[in-house]
């Protein structure tokens, strides 16, 4: 199949998917998966171009390396199989607490239901947010991430990086400067 994704000489099996997976590929797998919804082709999303009858070759290329991103998720934590059960030291996870605000609201409120007395029997407690300030929610997304992302530099700042002992999917079977049988 032309394309570069499985074409012996491309750029190698998964060339797409791998594309996909990094910082750079992010936007156009968003792009990828809002067509998938709304029933348009990858293409005319990413191209911004009309809604075709028929799908192109790089339509096909794109929808089989989204499939492949997404059967590769894992199903406890969201993040690539590949990064979340891998063994190798290089890798590691940050863990951190959010506060879900709408959350626990809805708690705190749910906590004084249950202390009421009479039939409380089918009350929801919804949450709606709003701003103090009759300010749109939208405008409190770039900042949020802009925050997060500072955050996160800061924490960076710290963490030492060491170099890599061995490339990925080193093992000492593969290495060939290692004697297998060292027993004399």
């Amino acid at each position: 199949m032309a394309g570069g994704d499985r074409r012996e000489g491309g750029r190698g099996l998964g060339f797409l998917a791998r594309y996909l997976a990094s910082k750079a590929g992010a936007r156009y797998l968003l792009k990828i998966k809002a067509a998938k919804e709304w029933g348009y082709s990858p293409t005319s999303l990413i191209l911004g171009k009309q809604k075709s009858t028929l799908p192109t070759k790089w339509d096909l290329l794109l929808a089989e390396a989204e499939k492949t991103l997404e059967m590769e998720r894992c199903p406890q934590c969201g993040n690539p199989r590949w990064v979340c059960q891998s063994d190798d030291s290089d890798i590691d996870f940050r863990v951190y607490d959010e506060t879900c605000n709408a959350m626990r609201k809805k708690q705190q409120q749910e906590e004084k239901n249950s202390k009421k007395k009479g039939d409380r029997s089918g009350i929801i407690v919804g949450v709606e947010a709003y701003t103090h300030s009759d300010t749109p929610l939208v405008e409190f997304r770039e900042p949020f991430y802009l925050d997060k992302e500072r955050s996160r530099a800061a924490s960076e700042k710290g963490r030492v990086i060491r170099p890599r002992e061995h490339p990925p999917g080193w093992t000492p079977e593969s290495d060939e400067s290692l004697p297998l049988n060292s027993a004399p």
